[in-house]
């Protein structure tokens, strides 16, 4: 039996490159090779199974639960496959491989806390379909300004209903449930983040709004001795200072001071201080303080590039294996190769991330992109750093492979979040063609000229052109009239001095304008002067022209 377990390290090792060849190589690479469609899902669920049957031959006892959570892992594994396509199904492979990896350790650790995982990430998955479906009204400006005092009251529960865990009062006792408060305000901070940096009327101050809501979130976790939250929190900032500043110096000013805070800890909590000593020497204090690093490194030092093999090592030695120090199991019984492809993924993660944030044209969208990738991968490095001996321990699960109800929430909810960006996008792109469509189809109703309107339009300026270019040809009938005037008639119209009633009446212009032009007509039309009453600039132009007169009028003025 301890021989095929052997033999088959190189089957899982072999399965897991293939598969995070496909990924990759599906993400970049253009290939003109026709791969079956359904090659990578297949090989995924050969790679599962293969190591679940390991699992059960080790332990049979438990062989029942052991093919119920299998069993359900597959559906899930399918029911992504049959609906996910394209790149969200190419980028949304790298979480199934990560959450495959963790169910594979979780059966071989404990197989009811892999069932308690598997249901922990049934809620996740629903949930995040809840949030996915509503992310326009969660994400509205009006909603988004509550998160802010809902994040703050959040935070501070711990206070209130908390329990103290290893020093630390972050988690939140229901009773019925219990929750870290840290996890879920993840997805809350990103909202918040995007919408005070792309807030106009706070554009200036925006980025030191979000420094000093920070600071106010880092600094309840500091009374609560959750460094590794507050560490984790003031990371994501920098990461968004410098992006949204692009002031490299600034960033390196950041990373000294989050320094000084962290020397500052050291030297005030005495739980710190006991991680910074087992960080720099385990071996001191093998049985006390740095039994877990001393067991971790012993555990990923020993079985090589292929480990153990499943069910082959004693990784249960090993302190908060389940969590904090899942990856060191995982290396000691799969090996060194899975444990870099599982590093490799985190950075695939930050890859697509910013990819994505890149693609996006809304900023606040970009904002939220910027936010969840930095969670992610920022919270998977720390902790694989610590587990490393790189940095000291901060306590924080790595997502998406340690136990936890918490963690896989909000990774779950963020990657979801994270990867839909570009469909959230594109309907708000849509939506915006779709309004200034209508806008434009207003104005065209709007210039839209009246048929009878126009028509009584057409026949006024047609009179109105017949009367006004410089009205050469006069009508006979009017000038007739104006020839059986009187001589005291013409000198009154000459001096104008009292003009006529009707046209003073209707003509409401100034006097004086009228006295300078009228002088110069000494035969006006009287219904021409009237009509043309409404615009000076034109009866200016015309009656000092009027000069030509029809020819029978001025016979007759001369027999006269």
């Amino acid at each position: 039996m301890d021989l095929f377990i052997l033999l088959s390290r190189y089957i899982i090792t072999s399965l897991a490159i293939v598969i995070f060849i496909l990924i990759l190589g599906r993400e970049k690479i253009e290939t003109k090779v026709n791969l079956p469609p359904h090659l990578l899902y297949n090989t995924m669920i050969i790679f599962f199974s293969l190591a679940m049957i390991i699992i059960g031959i080790k332990y049979f006892k438990d062989i029942k639960p052991l093919f119920i959570n299998w069993l359900l892992i597959t559906i899930m594994i399918t029911t992504f496959y049959s609906l996910i396509k394209d790149k969200l199904e190419v980028r949304g492979s790298i979480i199934v491989f990560l959450i495959i990896i963790s169910m594979i350790m979780l059966n071989r650790l404990d197989v009811y806390e892999a069932r308690q995982q598997l249901m922990y990430l049934t809620i996740s998955l629903m949930g995040a379909a809840i949030v996915y479906f509503l992310f326009p009204m969660i994400t509205n400006k009006h909603m988004i300004k509550l998160y802010i005092p809902g994040l703050i009251i959040l935070l501070l529960l711990p206070f209130l209903l908390g329990k103290r865990i290893y020093g630390a009062y972050n988690w939140v006792d229901l009773k019925f449930i219990s929750f870290q408060p840290s996890e879920i305000g993840k997805i809350a901070y990103g909202m918040i983040a995007g919408y005070l940096l792309t807030e106009k009327k706070i554009k200036k101050q925006s980025i030191w709004i979000v420094f000093f809501l920070t600071s106010i979130i880092s600094i309840i976790f500091v009374l609560q001795k959750d460094l590794g939250a507050a560490f984790l929190y003031m990371g994501v900032f920098l990461i968004l200072y410098y992006i949204h500043t692009l002031k490299l110096s600034h960033l390196i000013i950041g990373g000294l001071a989050c320094g000084l805070s962290g020397i500052i800890f050291i030297a005030t909590f005495s739980h710190v201080r006991k991680r910074i000593l087992s960080w720099l020497d385990p071996f001191s204090d093998i049985w006390g303080a740095g039994y877990q690093m001393a067991q971790g490194l012993f555990a990923m030092g020993t079985w090589g590039p292929l480990g153990s093999g499943l069910a082959l090592g004693t990784p249960r030695s090993i302190p908060f294996v389940t969590t904090d120090f899942i990856f060191t199991a995982i290396v000691e019984e799969l090996g060194v190769i899975i444990g870099c492809l599982i590093i490799l993924s985190y950075f695939c993660i930050g890859m697509f991330g910013a990819v994505i944030a890149t693609e996006l044209k809304n900023r606040f969208l970009q904002y939220i992109a910027i936010v969840y990738t930095s969670f992610i991968t920022l919270q998977a490095f720390v902790i694989l750093a610590g587990v490393l001996q790189i940095i000291p321990l901060t306590g924080v699960t790595l997502p998406f492979i340690s136990a936890g109800g918490s963690s896989i929430l909000s990774s779950t909810i963020m990657i979801v979040i994270l990867f839909s960006l570009p469909i959230y996008d594109k309907k708000r792109k849509k939506a915006k063609r779709k309004v200034s469509v209508a806008q434009k189809g207003v104005k065209k109703i709007d210039t839209k000229p009246n048929p009878k309107a126009s028509e009584k339009n057409s026949m006024t300026t047609q009179k109105d052109q017949k009367i006004q270019p410089n009205n050469t040809k006069s009508n006979p009938k009017v000038f007739a009239k104006n020839s059986m005037t009187t001589q005291k008639d013409q000198k009154i119209q000459s001096n104008n001095t009292k003009p006529n009633s009707k046209t003073s009446i209707r003509n409401s212009i100034n006097t004086e304008n009228i006295n300078k032009i009228q002088p110069n007509n000494t035969k006006p039309n009287s219904k021409a002067s009237i009509r043309n009453s409404a615009n000076i600039e034109n009866v200016k132009k015309i009656q000092p022209n009027n000069t030509k007169v029809n020819s029978k009028t001025s016979a007759k003025t001369k027999k006269e």
